[in-house]
């Protein structure tokens, strides 16, 4: 089922967990975010081309447009709890993003950058609105919206928040090489280690990274 280029986003004044307020965030993606019903979602979208558990969510569901990209919607409790879509899904309507430079612009300095290994896949992350903008090789790849946890892709090689490389780091909250989720991470949030950072207190010797 192909959509209507109009219907991709619908944007929102929103402001980051640095507190500065930016340009119209998206806070949703084709109308659709955290919280809704299976039922409006379908409603909204109309039948899914297939569906399948998750590992960490009761079940996704998925629509494809006639050139392949697609939209995935994921549920807990037939609630959404994250979006994601291609960016080839509306053609080149849906996000005037050539670059994260360009990001920035529109909506300030992401709060976590996770850069894989070799570089050419980065993923940026607003805490506050939980939009996170995904880039291959310096080109749009795709953007989710939903609550923000820890994530760590199998070749994640460094990952940043708050402007502070955090991995390779002692501070990184992943085992390396694993990337599993160190123990006395699980019961906090990036949220709560980006306000460590901003109150100093995991030391003076964390240093903010220049801008890539």
């Amino acid at each position: 089922m192909r959509l209507s280029h109009a219907w991709l986003l619908a944007f929102a004044a929103t402001s980051l967990g640095s507190g500065a307020i930016t340009a119209e965030q998206p806070n949703n993606i084709l109308g659709i975010q955290a919280g809704q019903t299976a039922a409006s979602v379908e409603a909204r979208l109309g039948a899914p081309l297939r569906c399948a558990p998750g590992a960490v969510v009761d079940r996704w569901c998925a629509w494809e447009n006639d050139w392949g990209a697609f939209l995935t919607v994921s549920y807990v409790d037939e609630q959404v709890t994250y979006v994601y879509v291609s960016h080839e899904y509306s053609g080149d309507t849906d996000l005037a993003l050539d670059s994260a430079d360009d990001m920035r612009s529109a909506w300030g300095r992401e709060d976590i950058r996770a850069v894989s290994a070799g570089g050419s896949r980065i993923r940026y992350t607003y805490l506050h609105s939980g939009l996170t903008v995904n880039f291959d090789d310096d080109e749009l790849a795709g953007y989710a919206i939903g609550p923000v946890t820890w994530r760590a892709s199998a070749t994640l090689s460094e990952y940043h928040l708050g402007g502070v490389q955090l991995c390779p780091s002692a501070h990184c909250p992943f085992q390396m090489p694993s990337r599993k989720l160190r123990p006395e991470f699980a019961s906090r949030s990036a949220a709560d280690l980006l306000a460590d950072i901003k109150n100093g207190a995991l030391g003076p010797v964390l240093q903010h990274t220049p801008e890539p």
